[in-house]
């Protein structure tokens, strides 16, 4: 499409792209410098801004990273209602999410790499996944596909502090939201379950706070994930829609990704934390890469450790270290 080409002549299509792209990313820094672009996915009830702190480290130490901190539907501004109503999927986030920056994928573009946290995960996994069923091997003689249609998938995926997205409904380490009679019994959830400072749920910070919070809890209620090579395995075929968690839901069969999976970890997390979950659930995440051997980095504090601002520092400046290594083997294959 011609004006998906010239997002910068000032074109309505190229304005109408920008203006997509923004709602995404609305704290993105364009590098022209960049080999890897560094999309960071937000946990559940916070937004982009979390990540601020991490994307000034970055402009500070190094211009071969780019960092795009991925804004959810539902919170500063992004309140599109075709994205945030019911029924909508962590799938359909993903499809919406790709069909509106897939010029940031594709093959000239920055290598993306993928970290999130808490629910980030699993969003950031059901994107890596679209992509990969969407891309194309580029010494493909019989392609179909031209080079400009294909899209890059991450060449790394990092997850933080969450069980892998094949774990049944009833294992959970949480109640779905459907089981809570009233608000009170919400805020107790919030509170005991997850972890949720007591603040965040006083005025005037809860009425926003916890609409967002319940909102991307209901998505992962919806979302079941099909085992890789279980015999309901459906590959990069479209998702089917099943009973999940008490509503309508999304059960997603994947293949394995193709790119490795490093796993970060609190020590105190209350679901996956060595010291207080159950670490196996997060250890399953080999489940979902052909790379066998997955990397594991501790650190200390609960579910929320990114909030603390010396540790999320500590922890932002190891996964740039990581990234780093990344972009330059990336600028080495060039």
């Amino acid at each position: 499409m011609v004006g998906e080409r010239c997002a910068d002549d000032g074109s309505f299509e190229g304005g109408r792209r920008q203006e997509r792209e923004g709602r995404w990313l609305p704290y993105r820094d364009a590098n022209a410098d960049a080999s890897v672009r560094l999309f960071l996915f937000h946990w559940g009830g916070s937004s982009a801004s979390a990540y601020a702190q991490w994307e000034r480290l970055a402009f500070a130490s190094s211009r071969d990273v780019e960092t795009c901190a991925v804004q959810m539907p539902g919170r500063e501004g992004f309140d599109d209602l075709g994205l945030t109503g019911d029924g909508v999927t962590l799938a359909a986030l993903a499809e919406a999410l790709v069909s509106d920056l897939g010029h940031l994928f594709g093959p000239d573009e920055p290598k993306p790499v993928f970290f999130g946290h808490g629910t980030g995960s699993w969003f950031a996994f059901e994107v890596a996944r679209l992509l990969e069923s969407r891309s194309v091997v580029v010494d493909d003689d019989n392609s179909d596909e031209s080079a400009g249609d294909r899209l890059l998938p991450p060449v790394a995926l990092f997850v933080s502090c969450f069980p892998a997205p094949d774990i049944p409904v009833e294992d959970r380490p949480w109640p779905a939201l459907s089981g809570l009679a009233s608000e009170a019994d919400l805020r107790r959830h919030l509170v005991q379950v997850w972890g949720v400072p007591i603040e965040a749920l006083r005025p005037p910070a809860r009425k926003p706070f916890q609409e967002a919070l319940q909102r991307d809890l209901g998505l992962l209620d919806a979302y079941l994930c099909v085992p890789p090579g279980s015999s309901k395995e459906a590959g990069s075929s479209p998702p089917s829609s099943q009973e999940v968690g008490g509503g309508k839901g999304t059960s997603v069969g994947v293949t394995k990704l193709k790119c490795p999976i490093s796993l970060f970890v609190s020590r105190e997390d209350p679901f996956v934390g060595p010291m207080t979950g159950s670490p196996v659930l997060m250890e399953a995440w080999g489940r979902f890469t052909q790379v066998g051997k997955m990397s594991v980095d501790i650190f200390y504090g609960d579910h929320y450790y990114l909030c603390d601002r010396k540790m999320g520092n500590d922890v932002g400046r190891v996964l740039l270290e990581k990234v780093q290594k990344i972009a330059d083997l990336v600028s080495f294959e060039f």
